[in-house]
């Protein structure tokens, strides 16, 4: 009789026990939650760079240990959209060309392309790697709603502002005159 109930009683607590423990994948998750909290809190004025390039490994190892997990494509996304943030344009190509590798008809892989493309333009200043990588988008993705934007960059690279405002100012003036013809002949 005793050792029913002492064995009741352990069978208990480790009922008890096992309900109160988090999964690792679930405490995995949470700290990436607490660090989104903390580094896009609305009191936050810049990023912290120290902070987001935690959250970057974090969203990393989580990829790692749980490649199948629904929630890997999106971190790993993240991953590659956080390390532009801070300026770390050759980690975020890493993140973005595995995401294209590892999930090639994901809805998020044109953007990886796309923004491979403009990180090459605006934080690695490689104009030749930026035109190829635009190009490559345009040809891969015909009817993707960026194409506008890559062929207006590819139109734009290597321009000064000064370039870019002139080049404005002479497409208004053009349409303009052209306007104006069109008045006069009716």
């Amino acid at each position: 009789m005793r050792f029913k109930s002492v064995f009741s009683i352990v069978i208990c607590v480790m009922a008890v026990s096992a309900c109160s423990f988090k999964s690792q994948r679930d405490e995995d998750f949470d700290y990436i939650k607490k660090l989104e909290k903390q580094i896009y809190s609305p009191k936050a004025v810049k990023m912290d760079a120290k902070l987001a390039n935690e959250l970057v490994n974090a969203y990393d190892d989580f990829c790692k240990k749980y490649p199948q997990d629904s929630l890997s494509p999106k971190f790993l996304f993240k991953a590659g959209e956080t390390s532009m943030s801070i300026n770390m344009g050759t980690q975020a190509i890493g993140y973005f060309n595995k995401f294209m590798n590892q999930y090639p008809d994901h809805k998020r892989t044109p953007h990886c392309l796309f923004l491979i493309a403009f990180i090459y333009e605006t934080q690695l200043q490689n104009l030749q790697l930026a035109k190829e990588n635009y190009t490559e988008f345009i040809n891969k993705y015909p009817g993707h709603e960026f194409v506008k934007d890559a062929k207006a960059s590819i139109e734009l690279l290597g321009k000064s502002p000064e370039e870019v405002i002139k080049g404005f100012e002479e497409k208004q003036n053009q349409n303009r005159d052209a306007e104006e013809r069109q008045l006069q002949k009716k």
